[in-house]
């Protein structure tokens, strides 16, 4: 792995199974108001119906995972809960149309998450991204599919806590 372009960001997909448990069991996305995605380094992207119950057990979710770039879909029949198709990260907001696509880095534009979420429910359709890589920052090409690269903190935090974050305070903003 240390010999990959880009070898910190490869190879964690753990950082992407707890970061979907997080996400997948909130009211947000039980009400069907939550879309999931997942861009690859390869420019894969995995969609994650809101239905999906993922496997707990990390092994299981491997498995899962390994299903998907076999078949490009799971299950391989009737309605997918998870589907792949290789697109780039700008392609992937292409097709998603959002209305405000902001990005949360170490890096960004100091603010809190309340006022980032405060702008997001105001958006008819927002999108979010964040960085699933165990260290650096989003490329220069993610940078820019975003509006705004924004910090919540002054130093990095872990997905699943971004991505908790961001879901509780965007429905205590878009509840108002």
């Amino acid at each position: 792995m240390l010999g990959l372009l880009d070898a910190k960001k490869r190879g964690r997909p753990d950082i992407a199974h707890v970061t979907l448990l997080e996400i997948l069991s909130t009211p947000l996305n039980k009400e069907g108001r939550l879309r999931s995605y997942i861009h690859t380094i390869n420019d894969y992207v995995i969609h994650v119906d809101e239905r999906t119950r993922l496997p707990r057990n990390y092994d299981r979710f491997v498995g899962l995972v390994e299903q998907l770039f076999l078949d490009r879909r799971v299950p391989p029949e009737g309605e997918p809960l998870l589907s792949l198709k290789k697109m780039s990260v700008k392609e992937l907001v292409e097709t998603v149309r959002p209305t405000m696509t902001v990005a949360f880095s170490s890096v960004g534009t100091p603010t809190t998450i309340q006022q980032v979420c405060r702008d997001l429910a105001k958006e008819r359709h927002p999108a979010v991204i964040i960085g699933g890589f165990a260290h650096g920052h989003f490329s220069e090409t993610t940078s820019q599919v975003a509006d705004m690269v924004v910090s919540i903190y002054d130093k990095p935090l872990d997905a699943w806590v971004v991505a908790s974050r961001i879901v509780y305070e965007y429905e205590v903003e878009s509840a108002k």
